[in-house]
C-alpha cells in the first residue's frame, strides 16, 4: 500500500516537535532557522532543513515516499534510542 503524503508529512511535524524545532517555516515573514520541512520536486521526495540566512540544507536524498518516511522514522527511533533512562 503506497504511503500518502499526509502521513508523511505527520511524520515531518513530529521530527520538529521531538527536536524542539519551529513548528512553522516562518514567523512574520521571517524565515524560522532549523526548521524541517518536506520537499516534491523532480517526480521525487527529500526531507531539507532550514538555516537563518534563507539557505536550506539536503538531509535525505530524493526518493519515493516511502523512502524519505522510512529515513524519517529511522531519524525518530534514533531520537528515542538516544533518551536516557
Amino acid at each position: 500500500m503506497a504511503i500518502k503524503i499526509e502521513k508523511l508529512n505527520k511524520a515531518v511535524e513530529m521530527l520538529n516537535y521531538k527536536l524542539k524545532m519551529p513548528m512553522e517555516m516562518y514567523t512574520e515573514n521571517k524565515i524560522n532557522a532549523g526548521h524541517f520541512y518536506m520537499d516534491q520536486s523532480y517526480g521525487g521526495y527529500r526531507l531539507q532543513r532550514t538555516y537563518l540566512d534563507g539557505c536550506v540544507n539536503d538531509i535525505s536524498d530524493r526518493g519515493s515516499k516511502q523512502e524519505v518516511y522510512d529515513f524519517i522514522k529511522g531519524m525518530l527511533l534514533g531520537i528515542e534510542l538516544s533518551k536516557k533512562d
